[in-house]
């Protein structure tokens, strides 16, 4: 009777252990093969100028299409503007997400560059209103110029080309140093002399 009781305790608390499982993918699922695999794709690359246009989707006021460029690896702030990320800076959140084991990631790649495209971040199953959600469009990396231009200043006012979801697209102008800075973007348009004034 006694080795019995203790056989049927031994089955009950080894059922109770099959009962729980991981609610996240084990460190070597798909999606996080996946996902260092591109992420070491887009380090080899070695892209450090570029821009892109992201656009953040949340349970906050502010969800209009970002503009964003980087150069040397660094993303250039406008004065007055809030910070952004670079490709990078994501490829980090996405990291921080599967080691904080976030309920639910997803991520969609560029096939070419190798970039999220597309992140989902879902940090916890049982609270609302704090999933995160970022698309990035637009990407450019910027070819290196066949002269050098002029260090002179003469701003000009051109505006950059935006790709958004809804339409109509939020204008981005710009003030470079003078025309040929102007020029060496593929995505600006002269618009006039002299600073942009909003």
């Amino acid at each position: 009777m006694k080795y019995t009781l203790l056989a049927i305790t031994a089955l009950l608390i080894s059922s109770c252990a099959d009962i729980k499982s991981p609610s996240n993918p084990s460190p070597l699922s798909a999606e996080k093969q996946r996902f260092y695999k591109e992420w070491k794709k887009w380090n080899r690359m070695g892209i450090k100028d570029y821009s892109f246009t992201v656009t953040r989707f949340c349970f906050c006021p502010d969800i209009k299409p970002k503009f964003v460029e980087v150069r040397g690896g660094r993303v250039l702030l406008k004065k007055g503007s809030a910070p952004q990320k670079s490709i990078s800076d994501y490829y980090k959140l996405i990291d921080k997400a599967y080691k904080q084991n976030a309920y639910r990631v997803k991520v969609k790649y560029d096939p070419r560059y190798h970039y999220p495209k597309y992140i989902s971040i879902d940090y916890d199953k049982n609270i609302a209103d704090e999933e995160v959600t970022y698309t990035i469009k637009g990407f450019l990396p910027y070819r290196k110029p066949q002269f050098n231009c002029p260090q002179v200043y003469e701003p000009v006012c051109g505006e950059i080309a935006v790709e958004c979801i809804t339409a109509p697209c939020p204008k981005i102008q710009k003030t470079f140093s003078n025309a040929c800075f102007l020029k060496l973007n593929p995505r600006a348009t002269f618009l006039h002399k002299g600073v942009c004034v909003k």
